[in-house]
Protein backbone atom coordinates (compact mmCIF):
# COMPACT_ATOMS: atom_id res chain seq x y z
CA UNK A 1 0.00 0.00 0.00
CA UNK A 2 1.44 3.34 -0.98
CA UNK A 3 -0.83 5.32 1.34
CA UNK A 4 -1.54 5.44 5.06
CA UNK A 5 -3.88 2.47 5.57
CA UNK A 6 -4.96 -0.90 4.24
CA UNK A 7 -8.64 0.00 4.06
CA UNK A 8 -10.95 2.62 2.63
CA UNK A 9 -13.67 4.39 4.62
CA UNK A 10 -16.10 6.38 2.50
CA UNK A 11 -19.31 8.40 2.48
CA UNK A 12 -21.50 7.89 -0.59
CA UNK A 13 -24.80 9.05 -2.00
CA UNK A 14 -26.78 9.41 -5.19
CA UNK A 15 -30.03 8.89 -7.09
CA UNK A 16 -32.01 5.69 -7.70
CA UNK A 17 -33.67 4.80 -10.97
CA UNK A 18 -35.37 1.70 -12.32
CA UNK A 19 -34.85 -0.25 -15.55
CA UNK A 20 -37.80 -0.78 -17.89
CA UNK A 21 -39.06 -4.18 -16.79
CA UNK A 22 -42.46 -3.98 -18.42
CA UNK A 23 -44.01 -0.51 -18.00
CA UNK A 24 -41.23 0.74 -15.71
CA UNK A 25 -42.77 -0.42 -12.48
CA UNK A 26 -42.24 -2.32 -9.29
CA UNK A 27 -44.88 -4.33 -7.52
CA UNK A 28 -46.11 -4.32 -3.97
CA UNK A 29 -45.97 -7.76 -2.40
CA UNK A 30 -45.14 -10.92 -4.29
CA UNK A 31 -46.21 -11.49 -7.88
CA UNK A 32 -49.61 -13.16 -8.13
CA UNK A 33 -50.68 -12.24 -4.61
CA UNK A 34 -51.19 -9.33 -2.24
CA UNK A 35 -51.44 -6.09 -4.23
CA UNK A 36 -51.98 -7.97 -7.52
CA UNK A 37 -55.15 -9.51 -6.11
CA UNK A 38 -56.29 -6.15 -4.79
CA UNK A 39 -55.79 -4.54 -8.23
CA UNK A 40 -57.72 -7.32 -9.97
CA UNK A 41 -60.62 -7.08 -7.52
CA UNK A 42 -60.69 -3.29 -7.55
CA UNK A 43 -60.75 -3.10 -11.36
CA UNK A 44 -63.40 -5.82 -11.67
CA UNK A 45 -65.66 -4.10 -9.15
CA UNK A 46 -65.34 -0.66 -10.78
CA UNK A 47 -65.04 -1.75 -14.43
CA UNK A 48 -68.15 0.10 -15.60
CA UNK A 49 -67.05 3.36 -13.97
CA UNK A 50 -63.36 3.40 -14.92
CA UNK A 51 -61.88 5.15 -17.92
CA UNK A 52 -58.40 3.92 -16.90
CA UNK A 53 -57.96 0.89 -14.59
CA UNK A 54 -55.81 0.86 -11.49
CA UNK A 55 -52.15 0.32 -12.34
CA UNK A 56 -49.17 -1.07 -10.51
CA UNK A 57 -46.71 1.34 -8.95
CA UNK A 58 -44.75 3.50 -11.37
CA UNK A 59 -41.51 4.52 -9.77
CA UNK A 60 -40.13 7.98 -9.19
CA UNK A 61 -36.48 8.97 -8.67
CA UNK A 62 -35.35 8.60 -5.07
CA UNK A 63 -32.17 9.16 -3.09
CA UNK A 64 -29.82 7.14 -0.95
CA UNK A 65 -26.83 7.90 1.28
CA UNK A 66 -24.50 5.92 3.51
CA UNK A 67 -21.06 4.93 4.71
CA UNK A 68 -18.92 2.09 3.37
CA UNK A 69 -15.78 0.32 4.50
CA UNK A 70 -13.74 -1.92 2.24
CA UNK A 71 -10.38 -3.55 1.80
CA UNK A 72 -8.91 -5.33 -1.20
CA UNK A 73 -11.40 -8.20 -0.85
CA UNK A 74 -13.99 -7.25 1.81
CA UNK A 75 -16.85 -4.72 1.67
CA UNK A 76 -19.47 -3.47 4.13
CA UNK A 77 -21.93 -0.60 4.17
CA UNK A 78 -24.57 1.11 6.26
CA UNK A 79 -27.05 3.18 4.23
CA UNK A 80 -30.45 4.83 4.09
CA UNK A 81 -32.40 4.06 0.92
CA UNK A 82 -35.72 5.58 -0.18
CA UNK A 83 -38.37 4.29 -2.60
CA UNK A 84 -41.33 6.19 -4.00
CA UNK A 85 -44.06 4.77 -6.25
CA UNK A 86 -47.47 5.88 -7.45
CA UNK A 87 -50.46 3.91 -8.75
CA UNK A 88 -53.74 5.40 -9.94
CA UNK A 89 -57.08 4.75 -11.59
CA UNK A 90 -59.24 7.31 -13.41
CA UNK A 91 -63.03 7.28 -13.30
CA UNK A 92 -65.31 8.44 -16.11
CA UNK A 93 -66.34 11.46 -13.99
CA UNK A 94 -62.71 12.60 -13.91
CA UNK A 95 -61.97 11.61 -10.32
CA UNK A 96 -58.80 9.64 -9.64
CA UNK A 97 -58.08 6.96 -7.07
CA UNK A 98 -54.42 7.43 -6.16
CA UNK A 99 -52.22 5.12 -4.10
CA UNK A 100 -48.81 6.55 -3.25
CA UNK A 101 -46.22 4.40 -1.52
CA UNK A 102 -43.13 5.79 0.19
CA UNK A 103 -40.56 3.87 2.16
CA UNK A 104 -37.26 4.48 3.88
CA UNK A 105 -34.96 1.53 4.54
CA UNK A 106 -31.93 1.26 6.76
CA UNK A 107 -29.59 -1.17 5.01
CA UNK A 108 -26.67 -3.18 6.38
CA UNK A 109 -24.53 -4.90 3.76
CA UNK A 110 -21.58 -7.31 3.84
CA UNK A 111 -19.83 -8.71 0.80
CA UNK A 112 -16.68 -9.84 -0.95
CA UNK A 113 -14.96 -8.95 -4.18
CA UNK A 114 -11.83 -7.22 -5.39
CA UNK A 115 -10.36 -3.72 -5.44
CA UNK A 116 -7.41 -2.19 -7.29
CA UNK A 117 -6.00 1.33 -7.33
CA UNK A 118 -8.66 2.40 -9.85
CA UNK A 119 -11.55 -0.07 -9.72
CA UNK A 120 -13.60 -2.14 -7.26
CA UNK A 121 -16.44 -4.65 -7.54
CA UNK A 122 -18.18 -6.54 -4.73
CA UNK A 123 -21.08 -8.96 -4.41
CA UNK A 124 -23.04 -7.93 -1.34
CA UNK A 125 -25.83 -9.33 0.82
CA UNK A 126 -28.12 -6.60 2.17
CA UNK A 127 -30.36 -6.80 5.23
CA UNK A 128 -32.97 -4.05 5.13
CA UNK A 129 -35.17 -2.67 7.88
CA UNK A 130 -38.23 -0.79 6.57
CA UNK A 131 -39.63 1.00 9.61
CA UNK A 132 -41.59 3.66 7.76
CA UNK A 133 -43.31 2.04 4.78
CA UNK A 134 -46.37 4.19 4.13
CA UNK A 135 -49.23 3.84 1.68
CA UNK A 136 -51.30 7.01 1.18
CA UNK A 137 -54.69 6.50 -0.46
CA UNK A 138 -56.52 9.61 -1.64
CA UNK A 139 -59.02 10.96 -4.14
CA UNK A 140 -57.85 13.54 -6.68
CA UNK A 141 -60.67 15.59 -8.18
CA UNK A 142 -60.66 17.09 -11.71
CA UNK A 143 -59.80 20.56 -10.37
CA UNK A 144 -56.65 19.15 -8.72
CA UNK A 145 -58.05 19.03 -5.18
CA UNK A 146 -56.71 16.12 -3.12
CA UNK A 147 -58.83 14.59 -0.37
CA UNK A 148 -58.08 11.99 2.29
CA UNK A 149 -61.60 12.46 3.66
CA UNK A 150 -64.24 9.90 4.42
CA UNK A 151 -66.42 10.76 1.42
CA UNK A 152 -64.78 7.85 -0.43
CA UNK A 153 -63.86 4.37 0.73
CA UNK A 154 -60.17 3.50 1.06
CA UNK A 155 -58.97 7.08 1.66
CA UNK A 156 -56.44 7.23 4.46
CA UNK A 157 -52.86 6.69 5.54
CA UNK A 158 -51.66 3.11 5.95
CA UNK A 159 -48.36 1.90 7.36
CA UNK A 160 -46.38 -1.31 7.75
CA UNK A 161 -43.05 -2.67 8.97
CA UNK A 162 -40.79 -4.70 6.69
CA UNK A 163 -37.63 -6.79 7.06
CA UNK A 164 -35.84 -8.46 4.22
CA UNK A 165 -32.68 -9.76 2.58
CA UNK A 166 -31.55 -9.01 -0.96
CA UNK A 167 -28.51 -9.59 -3.20
CA UNK A 168 -26.64 -6.59 -4.57
CA UNK A 169 -23.65 -5.50 -6.64
CA UNK A 170 -21.33 -2.58 -5.90
CA UNK A 171 -19.00 -1.28 -8.62
CA UNK A 172 -16.79 1.80 -8.47
CA UNK A 173 -14.15 3.65 -10.47
CA UNK A 174 -11.72 6.08 -8.84
CA UNK A 175 -11.46 9.37 -10.68
CA UNK A 176 -9.09 10.63 -7.97
CA UNK A 177 -7.52 8.80 -4.99
CA UNK A 178 -10.37 10.09 -2.81
CA UNK A 179 -13.37 10.17 -5.17
CA UNK A 180 -15.01 7.27 -6.99
CA UNK A 181 -18.06 7.02 -9.22
CA UNK A 182 -20.38 4.24 -8.06
CA UNK A 183 -22.88 1.94 -9.75
CA UNK A 184 -25.17 -0.03 -7.42
CA UNK A 185 -27.58 -2.77 -8.48
CA UNK A 186 -30.04 -4.35 -6.04
CA UNK A 187 -32.58 -7.15 -6.59
CA UNK A 188 -35.46 -6.11 -4.38
CA UNK A 189 -37.23 -9.03 -2.76
CA UNK A 190 -40.91 -9.78 -3.22
CA UNK A 191 -42.44 -8.88 0.09
CA UNK A 192 -39.99 -10.32 2.60
CA UNK A 193 -41.05 -10.60 6.21
CA UNK A 194 -43.64 -7.83 6.07
CA UNK A 195 -46.63 -6.77 8.09
CA UNK A 196 -49.97 -5.81 6.59
CA UNK A 197 -50.90 -2.23 5.74
CA UNK A 198 -52.80 -0.87 8.71
CA UNK A 199 -54.57 2.48 8.96
CA UNK A 200 -52.38 4.72 11.13
CA UNK A 201 -55.54 6.39 12.49
CA UNK A 202 -57.37 3.12 13.17
CA UNK A 203 -57.38 3.74 16.90
CA UNK A 204 -59.20 7.05 16.38
CA UNK A 205 -61.82 5.81 13.92
CA UNK A 206 -65.34 5.84 15.33
CA UNK A 207 -68.19 3.48 14.51
CA UNK A 208 -69.91 6.34 12.66
CA UNK A 209 -67.01 6.65 10.22
CA UNK A 210 -67.48 5.36 6.69
CA UNK A 211 -64.10 3.62 7.02
CA UNK A 212 -64.77 2.20 10.48
CA UNK A 213 -64.14 -1.38 9.37
CA UNK A 214 -61.26 -0.61 7.02
CA UNK A 215 -58.45 -0.97 9.54
CA UNK A 216 -56.40 -3.04 7.09
CA UNK A 217 -56.40 -3.08 3.29
CA UNK A 218 -57.75 -6.43 2.14
CA UNK A 219 -56.91 -8.09 -1.16
CA UNK A 220 -60.60 -8.74 -1.92
CA UNK A 221 -61.97 -5.23 -2.30
CA UNK A 222 -65.24 -6.42 -3.84
CA UNK A 223 -66.01 -8.56 -0.82
CA UNK A 224 -65.52 -5.58 1.49
CA UNK A 225 -67.78 -3.29 -0.55
CA UNK A 226 -70.52 -5.94 -0.71
CA UNK A 227 -70.81 -6.07 3.07
CA UNK A 228 -68.51 -3.76 5.06
CA UNK A 229 -70.10 -4.51 8.42
CA UNK A 230 -69.66 -8.28 7.99
CA UNK A 231 -66.21 -8.15 6.45
CA UNK A 232 -63.60 -10.07 8.46
CA UNK A 233 -60.04 -10.38 7.22
CA UNK A 234 -58.40 -13.77 7.64
CA UNK A 235 -54.69 -14.51 7.59
CA UNK A 236 -53.21 -14.10 4.13
CA UNK A 237 -56.03 -11.84 2.90
CA UNK A 238 -54.37 -8.50 3.60
CA UNK A 239 -52.13 -6.40 1.39
CA UNK A 240 -48.56 -6.65 2.71
CA UNK A 241 -45.60 -4.36 2.29
CA UNK A 242 -42.69 -5.04 -0.02
CA UNK A 243 -41.10 -4.19 -3.34
CA UNK A 244 -40.18 -6.44 -6.24
CA UNK A 245 -37.83 -5.59 -9.10
CA UNK A 246 -34.40 -4.21 -9.93
CA UNK A 247 -33.16 -0.97 -8.41
CA UNK A 248 -30.22 0.74 -10.12
CA UNK A 249 -28.36 3.64 -8.55
CA UNK A 250 -25.63 6.03 -9.61
CA UNK A 251 -23.61 7.94 -7.08
CA UNK A 252 -20.35 9.37 -5.82
CA UNK A 253 -18.23 8.06 -2.96
CA UNK A 254 -15.79 10.31 -1.09
CA UNK A 255 -13.01 8.61 0.87
CA UNK A 256 -12.86 9.89 4.44
CA UNK A 257 -9.43 8.41 5.14
CA UNK A 258 -6.39 8.73 2.87
CA UNK A 259 -5.62 5.21 1.67
CA UNK A 260 -3.42 5.99 -1.29
CA UNK A 261 -3.32 3.22 -3.92
CA UNK A 262 -3.23 -0.54 -3.57
CA UNK A 263 -0.07 -2.28 -4.66
CA UNK A 264 -0.19 -5.59 -6.52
Amino acid sequence: MAGNSQYRLGAFGGISFFPSTGPDRLMLGSKGSSFDKFVANYNALNAADLSSPLTHFKMRPSFYAGLNFFTKSYYSEFAYNTLHGKAEATFVNGNKRVLEMKSGDFDIGIGFGYSTDKFYAYFVGIMNFGFGDRLDAYTEYPDGTISYGMENYLNGHYQTLRLGLRPALRIGYFVTPRVSLMFLLDKLKEGGDSDEYRDVLAGDITTESINADLEYIGVNWQEYINSPSDYVLADGEMVKGGWSGLQMRLGICFQINNPGYYED
